[in-house]
């Protein structure tokens, strides 16, 4: 029968994982610290529950949408707001997000600047730009996370809308499409955060995202943030105990490290480049306890 037939349709359509996704910062800006990508993985079931209850906060504060930088700010929507009527709509939202943790897992990757401008013309040329090597990154970490915590589902990625990264969108898809887990990407596609909830979702960890690492360059010299903002102190268990990507000068080196050379001067300084899955797992399981 033909409802038979859509319902099957429906249920397979259901049973697979989306990553909404937004970036912080422009890298084109020569002011910009740090450029990287924010957001969350998770069933689409569990993201019609998070979007009905986001969606549910925002109508109950007269508002249409959430925009982290205008509310910050007060402005455009949120033009002639008070202090707490900001604070009030971040408690909400935040809450929000903290009641669906165990639901979700983050996705997050950011390079320093600094570091990626240092780099030879060589490696940055294989790495085309700061926005193609973070969606390769975020894209690759989701594909990973669906095989070890979603039991190899299948996984859409959403990111929000800039039609000038649209190229460079479809050419990161095509390089994670190669990778170990790839096969687990079905598509990847743009949407607009003022129509689509749970981009606005990734916006607010992208802001929060950004104040964090931003904190943490002006302040090298501290090995923890003790003075977190609200909102990432009440996220901090997903923050910390996330699987994320820093690309420090490290880093990058050794993402561009077409010949191994930088790998055998860190065997030959006894630098580990060798963290298997399960063990940094264990050790970001132990770090978000603490």
């Amino acid at each position: 029968m033909w409802w038979s037939a859509a319902a099957g349709l429906a249920e397979a359509v259901m049973d697979v994982l989306r990553a909404y996704i937004d970036e912080f910062d422009d890298y084109t800006n020569e002011n910009c610290k740090a450029f990287g990508f924010s957001g969350l993985i998770g069933d689409v079931r569990e993201w019609h529950k998070l979007q009905c209850r986001w969606e549910d906060a925002l109508e109950c504060c007269q508002i249409e949408h959430f925009h982290a930088s205008y509310l910050q700010a007060l402005e455009g929507e949120y033009r002639g707001w008070t202090a707490s009527q900001r604070e009030r709509l971040i408690s909400l939202l935040v809450r929000i997000v903290q009641e669906q943790l165990p639901r979700f897992r983050l996705l997050g990757s950011a390079n320093a600047m600094s570091s990626y401008k240092y780099l030879p013309e060589y490696r940055r040329r294989h790495l085309k730009n700061p926005y193609f090597l973070g969606a390769v990154s975020i894209m690759s970490d989701g594909a990973r996370f669906a095989h070890y915590d979603f039991n190899d589902k299948p996984v859409e990625f959403i990111f929000d809308q800039k039609s000038k990264h649209a190229h460079i969108l479809g050419g990161a898809f095509d390089e994670v499409l190669k990778t170990r887990w790839g096969h687990l990407c079905i598509d990847v596609s743009q949407a607009d955060h003022r129509l689509v909830s749970p981009i606005q979702v990734a916006d607010l960890l992208a802001y929060e995202s950004k104040k964090y690492i931003e904190n943490r360059l002006a302040n090298p010299e501290l090995t923890d943030v003790t003075d977190l903002r609200w909102p990432m102190e009440q996220l901090k268990k997903l923050f910390y105990g996330g699987d994320t990507t820093w690309y420090n000068w490290h880093g990058l080196m050794l993402v561009t490290d077409f010949w191994g050379n930088y790998r055998r001067l860190c065997k030959w300084l006894r630098v580990d480049t060798a963290e298997t899955h399960n063990e940094r797992k264990r050790r970001l399981q132990e770090g978000s306890q603490q």
